[in-house]
């Protein structure tokens, strides 16, 4: 059983400060290359071999649908929708199943951990793509918004268009301030904190 390594470890920690560092440093096409290295390196780490393959293939079945969408804009979200929250109860390998399928059928080998957040980023994309409000759809930032380690496994769950003109520079995900950064650091300690405060209790 694959063992994922802690997030508390100094390992990680240089992991995650030398990736920001990096990615802040290179631009264009490199920058984008780059990004989704970690991310799949992250993921990896995560949840190994099996939970990534998965996990990546769940990200290119959303991406289908979207696609779908985008190519016909008559396609109604009841015959989209559906395929993408059926392999997730597949993947996570829900106890409904067994009502419905033999257990040969099922597998825990799929199982990762952060898909819900995949889940609901691609509906998100799916709805927009549908409503006509998606302006635009590249792969490699598609795969980065829905695989980004900063917000894989505890969100926040952002608009793909915010993260769109984040990442080429059309707008900022947060004010140049030091009472901003601190701000941003004390609600993220506080998201981080609050599951210990009510196990504690």
């Amino acid at each position: 059983m694959y063992v994922a390594p802690s997030f508390l470890s100094i390992e990680f920690f240089a992991f995650a400060v030398t990736s920001i560092f990096l990615i802040s440093a290179l631009g264009g096409s490199t920058r984008q290359a780059v990004f989704l290295a970690v991310n799949v390196a992250f993921v990896w780490l995560v949840v190994g071999f099996q939970g990534t393959l998965s996990t990546l293939a769940f990200c290119v079945l959303g991406y289908a649908l979207i696609q779908a969408h985008l190519r016909w804009p008559n396609l109604r979200l009841y015959l989209t929708l559906p395929a993408g929250v059926a392999l997730f109860a597949y993947m996570r390998n829900y106890e409904m199943l067994q009502w419905f399928l033999p257990d040969d059928v099922l597998t825990n080998a799929l199982r990762t951990i952060g898909l819900s957040f995949i889940l609901f980023r691609i509906i998100h994309v799916l709805i927009d793509a549908r409503s006509g409000t998606l302006r635009e759809l590249d792969f490699f930032t598609y795969l980065n918004y829905c695989l980004s380690f900063t917000t894989f496994m505890m969100g926040p769950i952002q608009r793909y268009q915010d993260y769109h003109d984040q990442w080429y520079g059309h707008a900022r995900a947060i004010d140049p301030t030091f009472e901003a950064h601190v701000d941003a650091v004390l609600r993220n300690a506080a998201v981080r904190l609050r599951p210990h405060a009510r196990t504690s209790k």
